[in-house]
């Protein structure tokens, strides 16, 4: 299994039935993966940081990637991935679905929220709808922007490029490399 991807249990929705297709179209997934998984009722592929940096490096038009941010306006405003299009964690998956399912057909669909679970919930519950409607790939950001931070990997918010993060709750605070980086606003 390659270590830019890997499966995420989450919930107990069905796995992502593209899982094939994607070893073929995504960098860093394998066929052993796709075979691996094709069975398991419980996860959802996740992409490694420095495997996503790769891909938003890409300079292909149209872009091959689109960026979901599940979390709050508060959140964002202080620092989210570049490109990144915010979707509200209460978003309802039909209404996420009507909204930008045909938009993503072709392209490798990154959910991503603090720790990954509000961004998981949602991934999970559009991933088939989604896949149906032609995206190439669902995934989620492995480890949320906790891990992406503690890479020092790059964010921006509305005046460019950013050190600071929200961190979500006083849960978080424990899990990141530089505390001293934290904004609330």
């Amino acid at each position: 299994m390659s270590p830019a991807i890997h499966p995420c249990v989450l919930g107990r929705r069905s796995v992502v039935s593209g899982l094939a297709a994607m070893a073929a179209m995504v960098p860093g997934v394998t066929a052993s993966l796709a075979q691996s998984t094709a069975n398991d009722e419980f996860e959802l592929a996740q992409i490694a940081p420095h495997a996503l940096l790769a891909l938003m490096r890409e300079t292909r038009q149209p872009r091959p990637l689109v960026l979901f941010d599940v979390r709050t306006p508060a959140e964002y405003a202080v620092s989210h991935l570049d490109g990144a299009e915010r979707v509200d964690p209460d978003t309802g998956y039909a209404h996420f679905a009507a909204g930008h399912g045909a938009g993503l057909r072709g392209k490798t669909v990154v959910f991503y929220c603090t720790t990954s679970a509000r961004s998981g919930d949602l991934a999970l519950g559009v991933r088939d709808g989604l896949l149906q409607s032609g995206a190439k790939a669902v995934l989620l950001l492995s480890g949320g922007l906790i891990a992406w931070h503690n890479l020092d990997l790059p964010l921006v918010n509305s005046a460019g490029p950013t050190p600071y993060l929200h961190p979500f709750d006083d849960v978080v605070r424990p899990h990141l490399k530089h505390p001293e980086l934290i904004r609330t606003h």
